[in-house]
């Protein structure tokens, strides 16, 4: 009854489901680069590891996800917290994504580390940037006013990347 009475904040409930996903995914960018930088093969498996492990962190952000709804929807003081709890849905399919894909390049750099390939150390430069953006993103969600502090990484990891691939 006390749920009926005093539910659940959906939008404290979906952040702090957030935040470990958020953390673990720079965290393996982190360490990806770290890897790259150092030319080492046991970190880099470490990294892949690391990323593989975020896929639990997810599915309780996806279980917040779903009760931060039902919250929203059926607890009539918590009903204008709904666009909020949508935001949050929005980032999580893109962060599945990126969990995605930080495994992808987790492996990618195992593997150009094990095959001695020549990487630009501007790459760990651009993962690092890349991984600050994904620090930012849940003030940001919490508050569009702070998009700016995800954009900015975002895009100087978008540049550097870009340089490197030209060259």
């Amino acid at each position: 009854t006390s749920a009926l009475v005093f539910p659940v904040n959906p939008v404290r409930l979906v952040r702090e489901a957030a935040e470990p996903v958020l953390d673990e995914l720079a965290g393996v960018l982190e360490d990806v680069a770290g890897a790259l930088a150092e030319r080492n093969l046991s970190a880099a498996q470490a990294a892949l590891e690391r990323g593989r492990a975020i896929d639990d962190l997810a599915r309780e952000l996806d279980e917040a996800l779903d009760v931060g709804r039902e919250t929203a929807r059926l607890a009539p003081p918590r009903r204008r917290s709904l666009g909020a709890v949508d935001d949050y849905a929005e980032a999580a399919r893109q962060i599945e994504l990126a969990v995605r894909n930080v495994r992808v390049l987790a492996r990618g750099a195992r593997r150009a580390i094990d095959l001695e390939e020549n990487v630009p150390p501007e790459v760990s430069g651009a993962l690092r940037q890349l991984a600050a953006a994904v620090r930012g993103l849940g003030a940001a969600l919490d508050d569009r006013a702070r998009a700016e502090a995800v954009r900015e990484p975002a895009l100087r990891a978008a540049r550097e990347a870009t340089l490197v691939l030209q060259r």
